[in-house]
């Protein structure tokens, strides 16, 4: 990650931060991939469900690959972002159905259309579009043809 490189009268160390961000977009993508394993759990070490954490780690990924981006790919990325956020705000998941006139809940439902909207609408097509970004700027795995040595 870094190394030393005697320049005059001293030493100066030199840094390189695109190991680290490999390394954070690698961890995303893996944390992305369990979670994708059941967004409808509810993870409580962050008391809240995956599909939530799906999207907090896509933004996450979005975040990595952002400065990468041509200005029309940002904007792309941008209005897929707002669209998943505003429809999770639109479509809520689980809904909660009053017992009584009086305020008390009865039970709270999960709205299986909604779920289904949000998942396979909304944060697959953004995830994708995040990988695709990813590739393209070539922040991800290389392609088949191209070796992974150096």
């Amino acid at each position: 990650m870094s190394y030393q490189e005697e320049e005059g009268d001293g030493i100066n160390s030199k840094f390189n931060a695109g190991i680290l961000q490999m390394n954070r977009i690698h961890e995303l993508q893996r944390r992305l991939n369990m979670l994708n394993q059941n967004l409808f759990l509810f993870n409580n070490d962050y008391q809240c469900f995956n599909y939530e954490l799906a999207l907090r780690t896509n933004n996450s990924l979005f975040q990595e690959v952002s400065s990468k981006l041509k200005v029309a790919e940002l904007k792309v990325g941008l209005t897929y972002k707002k669209f998943v956020e505003n429809s999770m705000g639109r479509y809520p998941i689980l809904e909660e159905k009053i017992k009584d006139g009086l305020g008390s809940t009865g039970k709270t439902i999960v709205q299986n259309k909604n779920f289904l909207r949000i998942t396979e609408d909304c944060l697959f097509h953004y995830e994708r579009l995040i990988r695709k970004f990813l590739e393209s700027h070539k922040l991800n795995s290389p392609p088949e043809d191209e070796s992974a040595l150096f």
